[in-house]
């Protein structure tokens, strides 16, 4: 509580005195402007609207002063300048210090209804205090995900924490029907290629309510935690997203006025996600170099101290054709771990698959039945001294428009140790 208090007291710093540096204003040109808003063009009235609002807090002791409940029209421009530079007065700051804490309250909507009614009663001071943290103007949000490991194996889960912070100094809303969502952004291959789908899972539950009750603040200052754990499905970097999901820009009222929230909001892209990538290698006590239908094999060709080359063979261990995903969607895939088997680099080798003459994508590949698929390619070396370990894949991924076409969609590793030595 303590916190959360000394944040809601920051937030109130504009609005209870002027800045020390603002524009000096002479009471004359204050009293000059009003006097205008009674003036008999329309051009007269708005400019005089607008330069009151330029004078800022410095002109609300002589705006407060000119309310006298004539003019319709003159009242109602003195309102609008009111909720641009209303001040609160000293003996308010711990009331409305009260009700901001119980506007910004996570919990109970009913609670968070009635501190906007006691800003609302506080007079224009009040409401602006509430409009400029209902319409987020000022709010930052900073998402910082964390990963309890950067390396895991098939099948083990990979558990990670978001934190996402309000940095700036007012309120950002956001919808209890996804306080915190979390893409679960599918894998991508070594190769550098994308696979997989999209998952989100949004934390939070919702019901058609009022605003106030189907969202709740993120206060300046605070920050909400969240931690979620996903079971990568196949080798590769298994990326995570983790994206606020802020209240939609519902009306709420305020008395006779309104203010929408996050209105005024302005999301900035490098604030709002953030991604944890993590490593996922074979587990060689599930998968190998073979299965029912194809075998991996590998050998070290001639190379030099930058590239090494090495031939891989596909060989179909069935007595019936096998078709391989086209060259797009097929992943074939090289990784250099060091002696603790950390990978330090990786990347592809060329996937099987023949472009057709009439067609700019290349069509699927078929293996004869006990026939084989040979390709050689050279990778990059590892740079720093030490031995290391080379590590094949080869895990396609069938098209989403297979159309009743059985491709191979298995899983072969292999390890090829002391593959290269740098000194």
């Amino acid at each position: 509580m303590e916190l959360r208090l000394c944040a809601v007291l920051v937030s109130l710093l504009p609005l209870m005195a002027p800045c020390a540096d603002d524009v000096v204003v002479s009471e004359e040109s204050v009293r000059a402007q009003i006097l205008l808003l009674a003036a008999e063009d329309f051009e007269s009235r708005e400019s005089a609207t607008s330069k009151l609002i330029a004078f800022g807090e410095a002109a609300w002791p002589s705006v407060r002063a000119a309310f006298n409940g004539g003019d319709p029209e003159r009242e109602e421009r003195l309102q609008r300048v009111a909720r641009e530079i209303a001040v609160l007065p000293e003996e308010l700051r711990c009331a409305a210090d009260y009700s901001l804490e119980k506007l910004f309250d996570t919990v109970d909507a009913r609670r968070r209804a009635e501190g906007l009614e006691e800003l609302r009663q506080m007079g224009p001071a009040g409401i602006r205090l509430a409009r400029r943290h209902l319409v987020g103007a000022e709010a930052r949000l900073v998402i910082e995900g964390r990963c309890d490991r950067k390396v895991v194996l098939l099948g083990d889960p990979v558990r990670v924490t978001w934190r996402a912070k309000n940095t700036g100094s007012s309120a950002l809303w956001l919808s209890n029907t996804g306080q915190l969502g979390i893409r679960s952004t599918g894998w991508r291959h070594f190769s550098g290629s994308n696979g997989g789908g999209t998952i989100t899972h949004h934390c939070g539950s919702g019901r058609p309510t009022p605003a106030l009750a189907r969202s709740f603040a993120l206060p300046p200052g605070e920050e909400l935690e969240r931690t979620h754990v996903r079971w990568p499905v196949r080798p590769g970097l298994f990326r995570m997203t983790a994206r606020m999901v802020p209240a939609s820009m519902a009306s709420v009222p305020i008395g006779d006025d309104a203010a929408e929230m996050n209105a005024k909001w302005t999301p900035e892209q490098e604030l709002l996600d953030n991604t944890v990538e993590v490593m996922v290698l074979p587990n060689f006590h599930r998968h190998g170099s073979a299965d029912m239908t194809l075998e991996l094999k590998a050998r070290l060709a001639q190379g030099d101290e930058e590239k090494l080359k090495i031939d891989v063979e596909l060989h179909n261990r069935t007595a019936e054709p096998v078709v391989l995903v086209p060259k797009h969607t097929s992943y074939g895939w090289y990784g250099w771990l060091d002696k603790d088997r950390v990978p330090v680099a990786h990347g592809g080798w060329q996937e099987p698959g023949v472009a057709s003459d009439k067609e700019s994508q290349p069509v699927p590949m078929v293996l004869a039945p006990k026939g084989a698929f040979l390709h050689g390619f050279s990778v990059d070396a590892p740079k720093a001294p030490g031995k290391y370990a080379l590590l094949l894949g080869y895990n396609p991924t069938p098209p989403d428009d297979a159309k009743g076409v059985e491709f191979y969609d298995g899983q072969l590793y292999m390890l090829i140790e002391d593959a290269a030595e740098v000194k």
